[in-house]
């Protein structure tokens, strides 16, 4: 429990200098050169920043609102005068085990950029001190298998072997399309000699290297597998310097290594490849043997790879003997996935549970999110400036009208947001406890629908509207789709303003300048998208296939690995 309560202090504090900061999630880190010169802000312009990082005894019980929590953060502070410097022959990491200052009339958070690494190494070393480091460990090296399993599956890879766990490390094989095969050997951090007086001490693994290379890439004559195998050593610690080497690779086949991290990038960016990975260990496997190359991160390589069209091509000159690629040249891919991703955890529909979100389109279209497929949800979810909105149903329905509903609920959300961009809309009564919204949508008589969206029934020839607003509640909107009513449109915007005013009732929101007809009709006159243009297809043999839908679609927007 204390563990809990510290955590919860230290994200809350900094989330609270982020906020005053003016820093979103997704800011991208400022780019450094050499060559670019230092900038020192002025004393006005310093003055906001120097305030985000400090809290008077006030703001900080307003920030924390507990006492528990605000007592929790005396084990990362130290009192303003009694910091004891001791640089020896390498950095003062003191600064990091304790970032917080802590004066008569204030907090200054005088680190605020090592807080999550503070943190980490307080969570550490309280389970030593509990007795419960093994606990931690193992649910730590639980996780980190978890994901890796995951970001396979996304890269389309199957599991084909019975997991083997060897001393110090895990073993993994998989399927890659029809003939190819890949052996992963997730070697973590043991949690093993940690020092409590160094959040970045030392992570030994002794002969743990020669022990991995001798499982994944033993000395042995070669398979016909061995060619269609692509092996991968993925090392994740938690902070601790370490060095692992091997041998010139024994077996044919490519071989890499990388954190949990970098592969959780490569494959955000380009997972759909199912041979993503596999061309690129190539091709820095051939590198390798020819070059010798100096590299602090795969991720980094993976950039100039990625930069040079898939390659390591450098021109037409002489092969280099000697290759050197700058540290931190993987910074831009970070920010590449985190904008096309944006990954992140939300409090999910019953307030009690996060639930994690990814982008649907790249957050540069639009901030439109759908719940990643572990946790076996459907929905979408919209992140407005001063709110948050839930759309999804609870039942589940298959075939024309299971498209149907998929195309139903994004065009809400779409709508919904380009309401708000517009400016011209504004809530009244209807948000909910922490700015959650919840729009429920039921189908009447999903038997009915799927006749019609089929081609099987015309649908009604009134043009009335065939979406109603059933309940509303604070923060709970009921929508219900009408069967009798429904009817495929033809290429007018009848279907988007049917949707638009639906949103308008059920949400009670007010428009902010003019009367709600006129501003339904002009959000939804050309050249806005037409969302709902729906064209039942049917195969050579009658069965319904899918639905179209027009405009922005995930059809036509490019859109996560994670949505194949």
């Amino acid at each position: 429990m204390d563990s809990i309560v510290a955590a919860t202090a230290v994200l809350t504090i900094s989330d609270a200098i982020c906020s005053k900061a003016g820093i979103k999630r997704g800011t991208p880190p400022p780019e450094l050169s050499a060559r670019a010169p230092v900038y020192v802000p002025s004393a006005a312009g310093l003055e906001p920043l120097l305030h985000a990082v400090s809290f008077s005894n006030e703001e900080l019980s307003s920030t924390l609102q507990n006492s528990d929590l605000i007592a929790s953060l005396q084990r990362f502070s130290v009192r303003a005068g009694f910091h004891d410097l001791n640089l020896g022959i390498d950095t003062d990491n003191t600064f990091v085990i304790t970032p917080i200052v802590e004066t008569d009339d204030e907090l200054i958070i005088a680190n605020p950029g090592e807080l999550a690494a503070s943190l980490r190494h307080h969570l550490i070393k309280s389970a030593i001190e509990h007795g419960c480091l093994e606990v931690l460990r193992d649910a730590f090296h639980s996780e980190v298998v978890a994901q890796v399993d995951s970001l396979f599956k996304l890269m389309g890879t199957t599991r084909i072997a019975t997991d083997e766990q060897e001393e110090g490390f895990i073993r993994r094989r998989y399927k890659l399309l029809e003939d190819k095969y890949v052996d992963v050997a997730i070697v973590i951090d043991d949690l093993g000699e940690y020092d409590v007086a160094d959040p970045f001490g030392r992570w030994r693994t002794d002969d743990l290297s020669v022990r991995v290379q001798d499982s994944i890439d033993p000395a042995r004559n070669p398979t016909e597998d061995d060619h269609k195998t692509l092996r991968i050593v993925i090392l994740e610690g938690i902070g601790r310097h370490v060095f692992f080497g091997y041998e010139k690779p024994r077996l044919p086949g490519p071989f890499t290594t990388l954190s949990l991290d970098e592969l959780q990038v490569m494959a955000e960016l380009d997972g759909s490849d199912p041979l993503f990975l596999w061309k690129f260990a190539q091709a820095d496997s051939d590198l390798h043997d020819r070059t010798t190359v100096q590299s602090f991160s795969t991720l980094d390589n993976y950039a100039i790879y990625r930069d040079a069209n898939h390659s390591y091509y450098v021109g037409d000159d002489r092969p280099p003997t000697f290759f050197s690629i700058v540290n931190g040249s993987g910074t831009a891919l970070r920010v590449e996935a985190q904008k096309r991703i944006d990954s992140h955890e939300v409090l999910g529909p019953d307030g009690q549970r996060y639930i994690e979100v990814i982008s649907l389109w790249g957050t540069d279209v639009a901030p439109i999110y759908f719940v990643h497929p572990r946790h076996r949800r459907r929905g979408l979810f919209l992140e407005l400036a001063n709110s948050e909105v839930w759309i999804a149903g609870n039942n589940h329905y298959s075939g024309v009208v299971e498209d149907f509903f998929e195309s139903l609920i994004t065009a809400l959300s779409f709508w919904l947001w380009q309401m708000f961009e517009s400016k011209s809309v504004a809530f009244i009564d209807s948000v909910g406890e922490n700015r959650q919204i919840f729009i429920m949508i039921e189908i009447d008589d999903p038997e009915k629908l799927g006749q019609v969206l089929a081609g099987e029934s015309d649908g009604t020839s009134e043009d009335r509207s065939w979406i109603r607003v059933v309940d509303t509640q604070e923060g709970k909107v009921k929508l219900e789709i009408l069967s009798d009513l429904f009817r495929v449109d033809s290429s007018d915007t009848n279907s988007e303003k049917f949707l638009v005013k639906a949103l308008l009732d059920g949400l009670k929101l007010h428009v902010v300048d003019g009367d709600p007809t006129d501003f339904v009709n002009r959000l939804c006159s050309p050249p806005q998208k037409k969302m709902m243009r729906l064209s039942p297809l049917t195969m050579s043999g009658g069965t319904p296939q899918s639905l179209s839908l027009r405009g922005l679609s995930k059809n036509t927007i490019p859109r996560s690995p994670w949505m194949n």
